[in-house]
């Protein structure tokens, strides 16, 4: 009984130690037109937070654009589908700049490079799996 008993804590260990497994995520873009401004990133885990930009704190960074290709990580992820969204802000004002008809007039991308129909790509369209290190790419329009 005794070698039962320490067989199943040690299968219920290894398991949960493997689904708190923690990944990290490249995110590689390109695209830039000039190399001045910042870099708006979030993260969403949801479509609802991606739908209403809620990412949570940790799933945000704010960069200087500094080559005409970067690299942002973020790390210490738990598996499972992300979508990402970017803008650049050349202006340095801290939002993406639109004309009047809502058509933004600095870069910005989504995770897939998903394109929406008149507007964002839903979160379906941007989402990937995270269930290991991962390099994703994104080019900025």
């Amino acid at each position: 009984m005794n070698r039962f008993f320490t067989l199943f804590l040690v299968t219920v260990f290894i398991h949960f130690s493997h689904a708190q497994e923690q990944f990290s995520l490249d995110i590689d873009i390109s695209g830039f037109e000039d190399l001045k401004g910042k870099l708006y990133l979030s993260l969403h885990r949801s479509e609802t937070d991606f739908d209403t930009d809620t990412a949570i704190e940790a799933h945000k960074k704010i960069v200087a654009v500094t080559a005409p290709s970067m690299v942002v990580p973020f790390k210490n992820l738990t598996a499972g589908f992300y979508a990402v969204k970017i803008f650049h802000d050349a202006n340095n004002n801290s939002r993406l700049d639109k004309n009047m008809l809502g058509i933004p007039k600095e870069k910005y991308g989504f995770s897939n490079n998903a394109m929406g129909t008149f507007g964002p790509p839903n979160f379906s369209q941007a989402k990937f799996l995270v269930d290991k290190n991962t390099r994703h790419q994104i080019l900025l329009r």
